[in-house]
């Protein structure tokens, strides 16, 4: 075996354990707006003005139980350790961008009785800017959706888990569709660190991105086969 070929074959066996190492999901969700409000038209800011936005978001499989409650309304498992990378929202005036804040994950199943209509499983990942101020990724499944019970494991009375320590994704709003009944990316701002009012996005596409180990075995197995 030439030099060439070892050193594939060695940064393959590193990209391998990695692979075994890394046990985290990180997904691209993009976003339309649909309810905008600005409280403030003086500040130079109009929430008014915002047309799409897109947020990278990693959920490791270790993630960190923090509580698991039961509320007259059902119970909810709340987590944290979740990491939003980036979040991206174009504005004619400014454009918006966090970068790598930390995030908590809420499992809620919503159950007031066996038959009642408001019955709902809920996925929602939250971040404080400061104060009041946060803005939160929301999915929700109504006992009315084919799909209700499905988008995560509802372990009651133990805590909820995602299922397969994943989210369900989908590309489009077809696909977004036969999952969820409802999707939601809220920001808001009173005027402490960010601009006063709220904006409603609608949540258009969730994929999954691939690990980087992963991509980088991929693509070394293919260079030792090109090579062959």
């Amino acid at each position: 075996m030439n030099s060439k070929l070892l050193m594939l074959s060695i940064l393959c066996a590193f990209a391998f354990s990695l692979t075994t190492l890394t046990h985290a999901n990180t997904y691209h969700a993009t976003f339309s707006v649909v309810d905008p409000y600005d409280d403030d038209p003086a500040d130079g800011f109009d929430h008014n003005l915002f047309t799409t936005g897109e947020m990278l978001i990693t959920v490791p499989a270790s993630i960190t139980l923090d509580s698991h409650t039961t509320p007259i309304y059902g119970t909810k498992s709340e987590y944290s350790g979740i990491t939003i990378h980036s979040l991206s929202l174009p504005h004619p005036d400014e454009n918006i961008s966090f970068l790598n804040n930390p995030a908590s994950m809420e499992l809620t199943d919503v159950n007031y009785s066996a038959t009642d209509p408001r019955n709902k499983n809920k996925i929602e990942f939250l971040h404080n800017l400061s104060g009041s101020e946060y803005f939160s990724l929301l999915f929700e499944t109504h006992n009315t959706h084919p799909n209700y019970n499905n988008i995560f494991d509802v372990s009651t009375p133990n805590p909820h888990t995602l299922t397969n320590n994943k989210l369900s994704t989908f590309v489009n709003i077809t696909g977004r569709d036969t999952l969820y009944t409802a999707t939601e990316f809220f920001i808001f701002g009173d005027g402490t660190s960010f601009y006063n009012g709220y904006t409603y996005f609608e949540v258009t596409s969730l994929t999954l991105i691939p690990e980087p180990a992963s991509l980088l075995l991929l693509s070394l197995s293919s260079l030792i086969l090109l090579k062959r």
